[in-house]
């Protein structure tokens, strides 16, 4: 099943994870959002972080 997200009015996206709402607070996949703005997400394993940057085309 896909979600389908809007972000500040930009295209709407799919995602096979939905949000979650937990103590007030929205959980969202972070792809999804980067994706969105045409954008690039990678995991640093080492670092244990992720790292958004501009598409390399």
């Amino acid at each position: 099943m896909f979600y389908h997200y809007k972000f500040f009015g930009c295209r709407w996206k799919s995602c096979l994870i939905n949000a979650v709402i937990r103590n007030g607070a929205i959980y969202m996949p972070l792809r999804a959002i980067v994706e969105t703005f045409d954008l690039e997400a990678n995991w640093d394993r080492m670092n244990k972080n992720v790292n958004v940057r501009l598409k390399q085309k």
